[in-house]
């Protein structure tokens, strides 16, 4: 309800495959950021400008460490 008034909201998914597809997406990338949180620890995002991406090798995730 917004201001006494009921809305309507659908769901963007067509069907149950891709809600679970979505929802497995966005575990996987918490999961990858908080690997790096936990290698890395806490960084200001004004330190440092991120200039490499993760990548997958073998299926093991390698995580690039501090160069600073």
């Amino acid at each position: 309800m917004i201001n006494g008034t009921k809305t309507r909201k659908y769901c963007e998914y067509m069907n149950r495959e891709d809600l679970i597809t979505a929802i497995e997406k966005r575990r996987k990338g918490l999961e990858i950021a908080i690997r790096v949180y936990m290698i890395q620890g806490p960084i200001s995002v004004s330190e440092i400008t991120l200039r490499w991406k993760s990548r997958m090798s073998d299926g093991q995730l390698q995580i690039p460490t501090k160069s600073w």
